[in-house]
C-alpha cells in the first residue's frame, strides 16, 4: 500500500483515516494528490446527524514509510508513503469569508510547481472550493494550496493525524489561498477541474462570461485578474487540458474536441475542431508528453455488445516552435 490507514485512536501521523479518489502523480513522480473523505468523521456524522464528513484534498509523498501494528479487524495498514491533508474545510463557512465547506476539482500546478514573485519555485495544487457569499449562498471559487517540501511537521491548526471530532490538519508551511472572487458578481461561480499549464504560469477553469455562456478563463497562481480565453456562442463542455508546449489549450465544445491557440488574435482564427461532433461527447482528454498525440474517451454503440466507453487518439496539427 502507498498510503497507510489508521482509523483506531490514537491515530497515526502520516496515515489517512478514510477514502481517496482521483489520484494524480506529480510531474516528478515524488507525490500523489487526491480528494479525500474521512471515515472517522463519517461515523461521527452517522451518530450525531450533524455534517462532519466533508470532501477535501490530500497528498502522499514518497520515501517516508508509515508503519502500523495490525489490528484484529484488519482495517489498519502500513504504507510506503507519508500522507497528509493539505486543505482545511468547515461545515459552516462564514458568509463573505474565504472559508470553504468542500474542496475538489484539483490538480497539480505545473510539472514542478510555479514560480513565486520572489523567484523561488513552489509545489502546489489548484482546486475548486465552496464558499458562502455575503448573503449565505454557496458559490464555487478557484483556490490554490502551496505545499511544503516537508509534510511531516504539524502546523498551527492541529495534529496531522486529527482527533475523534476533527479532520487531520495541514502540515506546517501549507498556505491555502483564494484566487477568484466571483461570489457577488452577476455571473458567480467557477466549475470543472482546475488545470495548470505545464510551466505552472496559468491555471485554466470554467466560468460564465458576461453573456452567461460557460467559457475557459485563466488566472496566475499568484492571483490577479482572470483572462477569458474562449469566446464561443455556446457553453464549453469541459475536459480542459493544456498542450505541453503551452501554445494551445484543448477542450470539448458542441460534441467536438477543440484546440485553441493562446494569444491576442481574433478568437475565430485561434480555435480549430479536431473531431466531428458526436452524440456522446468525447471526455477525459490527455496529451502525450511530446505534445503530438491527444487521447480521449468516447462512448460507442455496438449492435452486439451495446454501449461501451473506449479509448481514441487524434493527431493535432503541429505548432511551429
Amino acid at each position: 500500500f502507498m498510503d497507510a490507514r489508521d482509523i483506531t485512536p490514537p491515530y497515526t501521523k502520516g496515515a489517512l483515516r478514510g477514502g481517496t479518489h482521483r489520484h494524480e502523480w506529480s510531474g516528478d513522480g515524488q507525490w500523489i494528490g487526491y480528494t479525500y473523505n474521512d471515515a472517522v468523521l463519517k461515523a461521527l456524522e452517522d451518530k450525531t446527524g450533524e455534517k462532519h464528513n466533508l470532501r477535501t484534498i490530500g497528498v502522499s509523498k514518497r520515501n517516508n514509510p508509515v508503519f502500523l501494528e495490525k489490528d484484529a479487524q484488519g482495517d489498519n495498514v502500513s504504507g510506503e508513503w507519508f500522507s497528509a491533508l493539505v486543505v482545511r474545510v468547515t461545515p459552516t463557512p462564514k458568509p463573505g469569508s474565504d472559508e470553504i465547506s468542500h474542496a475538489a476539482g484539483d490538480s497539480w500546478v505545473g510539472t514542478d510547481g510555479y514560480v513565486k514573485p520572489d523567484g523561488t519555485r513552489q509545489i502546489a495544487r489548484a482546486f475548486i472550493g465552496k464558499v458562502k457569499n455575503k448573503n449565505g449562498k454557496e458559490v464555487d471559487e478557484v483556490f490554490i494550496v502551496d505545499i511544503p517540501t516537508d509534510i511531516t511537521i504539524p502546523g498551527e491548526f492541529g495534529p496531522l493525524e486529527g482527533t475523534d471530532t476533527t479532520f487531520p490538519m495541514p502540515p506546517k508551511g501549507t498556505a491555502q489561498r483564494r484566487l477568484t472572487f466571483t461570489a457577488n458578481a452577476s455571473q458567480a461561480g467557477c466549475v470543472g477541474i482546475v488545470r495548470s499549464s505545464f510551466d505552472g504560469s496559468l491555471l485554466a477553469f470554467l466560468a460564465k462570461d458576461a453573456h452567461g455562456i460557460q467559457q475557459i478563463f485563466a488566472i496566475s497562481p499568484s492571483g490577479g485578474v482572470a483572462t477569458q480565453l474562449t469566446f464561443h456562442d455556446k457553453n464549453v463542455e469541459g475536459s480542459v487540458r493544456w498542450r505541453p508546449d503551452g501554445k494551445q489549450i484543448s477542450y470539448v465544445w458542441e460534441g467536438s474536441i477543440v484546440v485553441c491557440k493562446i494569444g491576442n488574435e481574433p478568437f475565430e482564427s485561434r480555435f480549430q475542431l479536431l473531431t466531428k461532433p458526436t452524440e456522446n461527447s468525447p471526455s477525459n482528454l490527455v496529451w502525450s508528453h511530446d505534445d503530438r498525440t491527444l487521447a480521449f474517451n468516447r462512448i460507442i454503440t455496438d449492435e452486439k455488445t451495446g454501449k461501451s466507453k473506449q479509448i481514441f487518439i487524434v493527431k493535432p496539427p503541429v505548432i511551429e516552435k
